[in-house]
């Protein structure tokens, strides 16, 4: 027991500086929020929270702490993080702190509880690893769907990308209808359909919800700002119970995925609706001691907070205003070239709002150069192509890998070659397939060399390498490219970073987007910003985008736009942010 104490008193030393992340730690609150910006130290308090909270014996007996996170590839690092941090422990304490956690996001919570009791829909549930996992459009489009149900599965789809909560509450079993009736047994299965027909089983099984309820009674939820609504709904189904405990982490100002479904303002509504304790963390860690990059994270959070407050005027270094497109590519340029000439070990990100010709001035002017880069511009999230590639990964994995192949060097070697001749089938153009393939080659090169996937079993595997594919989470191993310079749109770089990032087209029409904000403006020849009612969350939404972007780089961010366009972010933001 004494031993314990001296442990929890070492992780309360290693705090003792900092009273806000001191508090979380020692909180005895049953449920709370914790408002974390990037570089303030989140993912170490997150996690020393729930070590602390374990050595003090919480939860007890049978009882685990779920963590969810965004990810796949969070999960993989959250698990690294833990070993990490109990390292020191003898392994006795080791071996049942592990045993206490489960790390996994919505995904892997809905299919871990499916693939055991999901046989009351389907017996194919028993074996989802064989399931082709498909986006609502591949099934309205593809597959053998009768027209009426098409509707079905349109109208859900579009209702969970546009946030309608009452729809996708009203709607969900017949949804699940054409899932069970439809698709499960043509082996086929939607992305949405994994969580909705969870919700359904254990809205329909008491016994075993109170079970997930009993077992999880400690959820820690990391990357809050990202949860849609069949996200919540399978949170909020185990918070039915007021026993169960709540920890949430996250920064409502890095919610960028508002076009597929993120809920706005959702700490405000788990804040009052759960009467959650708030605490908020006000040290930025990263950059406390770079005065440019403080003064911008200080001054866009400040506008977040209250974007009617008019700012006094700033001028950076920083910042860069050309009089045509080309003076800025080719500046940017330069400095890459002069930045990568002093040192070889720093790495870059050009980061852009959007693909498009500006774009590719830049790339040119690089390959004129003879600078090498990763175009990491085609790795979208949201394009059929990127989605495609991920459906012909897990699928030739699942031919290769299903029966009893280890997965080995030599295996996986012909699972990738089997990939690329399926690839060259396809009429993706050869530039994009480039990319895709050197994304798969650091994807497995970063796993087999993860010692985290290294003591699974042949099982979790398995069932990880399919989970990354399934999810189409490659982009998130985009750090594994060693390539020094990578370009890529700013939503493709989230939970990402570089020494040092280029934002660049921050200009009216891109950033703030087109579709986003200037569609509806009133200013279109004389460019500023009026803030009402009407449009202050898209504002908002706008200037999370950009934060995203600045919060990439670890030491410095350059801002660059042209006059060849009627506007600039720094000028539209003029008062209300840094110039």
């Amino acid at each position: 027991m004494n031993k314990l104490l001296e442990y929890q008193n070492e992780i309360i030393d290693y705090f003792n500086s900092d009273i806000q992340q001191l508090s979380v730690i020692q909180s005895v609150a049953p449920r709370f929020i914790v408002e974390a910006p990037a570089g303030y130290g989140k993912t170490k308090v997150l996690i020393n929270k729930v070590v602390y909270d374990l050595l003090c014996n919480k939860p007890k007996n049978h009882e685990k702490v779920l963590m969810i996170t965004f990810s796949i590839n969070s999960t993989s690092k959250m698990k690294q993080d833990i070993e990490k941090e109990i390292s020191c422990l003898p392994d006795n304490l080791k071996k049942r702190i592990k045993r206490k956690v489960k790390i996994t996001n919505y995904h892997g919570l809905a299919r871990l509880i499916l693939r055991k009791y999901g046989v009351e829909f389907s017996e194919k549930l028993l074996r989802m690893e064989e399931l082709d996992v498909i986006d609502d459009e591949v099934a309205i489009g593809n597959y053998l769907v009768s027209k009426e149900d098409k509707m079905v599965v349109g109208k859900y789809n579009e209702a969970v990308k546009t946030a309608k909560a009452v729809f996708i509450h009203n709607n969900i079993e017949e949804y699940n209808n054409v899932i069970i009736n439809q698709l499960l047994p043509n082996n086929y299965i939607t992305h949405n359909g994994i969580i909705t027909l969870t919700i359904q089983l254990l809205k329909e099984n008491n016994e075993l919800l109170v079970f997930y309820q009993q077992l999880f009674t400690n959820i820690v939820v990391d990357e809050f700002q990202d949860s849609n609504h069949l996200n919540l709904m399978l949170l909020e189904l185990l918070l039915t119970n007021e026993k169960v405990k709540l920890q949430i982490y996250g920064d409502h100002l890095q919610r960028i995925y508002g076009f597929i479904g993120t809920v706005p303002n959702l700490f405000d509504i788990f804040s009052e609706k759960y009467d959650c304790k708030y605490y908020k963390l006000q040290t930025n860690y990263r950059f406390k001691d770079n005065r440019e990059m403080l003064m911008i994270d200080n001054k866009v959070r400040s506008v977040a907070s209250n974007a009617y407050n008019k700012l006094d005027k700033t001028h950076s270094e920083y910042i860069k205003y050309h009089e045509t497109h080309q003076e800025e590519v080719h500046d940017i340029v330069s400095r890459l070239k002069k930045g990568i000439e002093e040192n070889s070990q720093r790495n870059f990100a050009v980061l852009v709002p959007q693909r498009g010709q500006d774009v590719d001035v830049l790339i040119n002017e690089l390959k004129y150069q003879d600078i090498t880069f990763y175009n990491a511009l085609n790795i979208d999230v949201n394009h059929k192509d990127y989605r495609l590639f991920h459906e012909i990964c897990a699928s030739e994995f699942q031919k290769h890998f299903m029966s009893s192949v280890k997965i080995i060097k030599s295996e996986i070697n012909k699972w990738f070659q089997k990939v690329e001749y399926r690839l060259a089938s396809t009429e993706i153009d050869i530039d994009t397939k480039s990319s895709f393939l050197k994304l798969f080659k650091a994807f497995v090169n970063s796993i087999v060399v993860n010692s985290t996937y290294r003591k699974l079993t042949q099982k979790e595997k398995t069932e990880y390498i399919l989970e990354v594919l399934l999810e189409h989470e490659l982009s998130r191993y985009l750090s594994a490219i060693k390539d020094d310079i990578q370009i890529l749109t700013i939503h493709s770089s989230k939970g990402l970073e570089w020494d040092e990032v280029f934002l660049m087209d921050m200009e009216e029409g891109k950033l703030p987007s087109w579709r986003g904000m200037c569609i509806d403006c009133d200013y279109k020849e004389n460019c500023k910003i009026e803030l009402n009612e009407d449009n202050e969350m898209v504002f908002i939404e706008q200037l999370s985008v950009f934060y995203v972007g600045v919060t990439r780089a670890r030491e410095r961010v350059n801002i660059s736009a042209s006059k060849n366009v009627r506007a600039t972010l720094i000028k539209i933001y003029h008062v209300y942010l840094m110039c």
